[in-house]
């Protein structure tokens, strides 16, 4: 993949745009806006954004990716849910970005999916495989190469869009790069797994992104938008099966297909937030470099990373 690669993650299209959630207030300015596209991680938040108090935050639902991100560009959002190489991109572009909650890390739910008779990424030696034109794409068919032995020019890249269950059916394709609900759908079909993000510990990881330098009423709503996203992640780790139906009934399917939709994914909590995002942030730290040099490589950044004011412990609940 040359020139620059689109960020693509995560366009759970699930109906139109709906409206935002909470109401604007106008005492001490607007509270912050949050724009969230559909995938599993973040819909805690979304259950926080209808919690909070009105008017103290407004969670924006967006079809894709691309929208958050644009909203994120033109100001009309002070955070989006984005993967942490999407705000690597984003940096790059000039959003001075910072992580403000890691809401998951893919632990299977990112994988290679091939057809019956090849069972391991050699097996992909001149075959082609359905690769999505973004950064994530970028990252794991670089982590699949790398661990298959494997030479870019020793397969055929087939660029695809964001319905990879589309890519799939139209056929010529010997494998695919996907994610859910894509990957449920594809297994069905009788696809199966060769190398998923099990094997990418802490590399595919949704964060919240926020606009740096957030202050007053904005940074007060977050926090408490953050901390309700903590207290539903609770309630899912203690009674997940109520929790299901009330994710169903929002979001028009069915508790069996929300608790489906959470295999694969490990949901932190404020304790390993704290771990993950108070300096040095090690931890994701090693991953952005990582994901950096895999950028860099693909032509999707150009500039040396910075992690100056990345990641940021602001916004979390204090600890206990």
């Amino acid at each position: 993949m040359t020139g620059r690669v689109r960020f693509g993650r995560r366009a759970f299209v699930a109906g139109a745009v709906s409206a935002g959630v909470g109401l604007a207030g106008c005492e001490s300015g607007p509270p912050p806006r949050v724009a969230l596209h559909r995938w599993p991680g973040y819909e805690f938040m979304r259950l926080a954004g209808r919690a909070v108090p009105s008017g103290s935050a407004v969670v924006v639902d967006t079809a894709t990716v691309q929208q958050s991100l644009a909203m994120l560009a033109d100001g009309s959002a002070d955070g989006a849910g984005l993967t942490l190489d999407q705000v690597l991109g984003a940096r790059e572009t000039g959003l001075d970005l910072g992580v403000a909650l890691v809401f998951d890390i893919s632990s299977g739910a990112d994988a290679v999916l091939a057809r019956p008779g090849i069972g391991t990424l050699a097996g992909l030696r001149g075959r082609a495989i359905g690769v999505e034109k973004s950064t994530l794409g970028a990252v794991m068919i670089a982590k699949a190469l790398e661990a298959g032995g494997l030479r870019r020019t020793d397969l055929t890249v087939v660029d695809m869009d964001e319905d990879h269950v589309a890519a799939w059916e139209r056929g010529g394709l010997d494998a695919i790069i996907t994610y859910e609900p894509s990957l449920a759908r594809l297994r069905a079909s009788g696809l199966r797994s060769i190398f998923d993000s099990r094997s990418l510990p802490r590399l595919i990881v949704d964060v919240l992104a926020v606009r740096r330098g957030l202050s007053g009423r904005r940074a007060d709503g977050l926090r408490e938008l953050v901390a309700g996203h903590f207290e539903f992640v609770d309630e899912w780790r203690q009674s997940p099966a109520d929790l299901a139906y009330r994710l169903a009934t929002m979001l028009s399917t069915t508790a069996e297909e929300i608790a489906e939709s959470y295999r694969g994914i490990d949901l932190p909590d404020a304790v390993y937030n704290r771990r993950y995002l108070t300096p040095p942030a090690a931890e994701m730290t090693a991953a952005a470099h990582e994901l950096a040099g895999i950028l860099r490589e693909t032509g999707a950044i150009a500039r040396p990373l910075s992690t100056e004011g990345l990641f940021l412990a602001d916004f979390l609940p204090r600890a206990r």
